[in-house]
């Protein structure tokens, strides 16, 4: 059996402001309108998402609200508070834990972690997550239990500016 990931970073945020804590910063106006081409971008993928994980920071949030828009399907949106501010085993250990009926999975997170676990699903091979970009990886197994190392084909990385929308 086929199982897709879309690994997202999020798109870009306002500084944070003296009196804010980085979990509450919103996305700048560039970040609305790189948020709105990855919308268009998704929309050119031919699958069915079923979930969107996300971290629980505001600028997370608004990218997987707006990316949503568009998609064949609406994917249940998941808040996993573990993906803020995570280490890269603790993205692989939440990926390692879906459960199986999860087949085609978006998840919204934060550099460097996003990367990092991209390098290590594919093989090594480092992508450069800047804000908005999108890995799409493809896996033939069964269950998300059996990923390893390189264990996933990249099929597509996605930066804002990549298809000139």
């Amino acid at each position: 059996m086929v199982k897709n990931l879309l690994l997202i970073r999020h798109a870009e945020a306002l500084p944070q402001a003296q009196d804010e804590r980085d979990f509450q910063r919103v996305l700048s106006e560039r970040g609305l309108n790189q948020a709105a081409l990855l919308e268009d971008y998704l929309s050119l993928i031919n699958l069915s998402f079923d979930t969107l994980f996300l971290s629980p920071a505001e600028r997370t949030k608004q990218t997987a609200k707006i990316i949503s828009k568009n998609l064949k399907s609406v994917p249940k949106d998941i808040i996993t508070e573990e993906f803020y501010e995570a280490t890269v085993n603790t993205m692989i250990a939440s990926v390692n834990r879906l459960e199986t009926m999860h087949t085609n999975v978006i998840i919204v997170a934060h550099n460097p972690s996003i990367a990092m676990l991209c390098q290590y699903l594919i093989g090594d091979q480092y992508l450069n997550f800047e804000t908005a970009a999108c890995a799409h990886i493809q896996f033939e197994f069964e269950d998300w239990s059996m990923l390893i190392k390189g264990s996933g084909e990249l099929k597509d990385f996605y930066y804002p500016g990549k298809l000139g929308l």
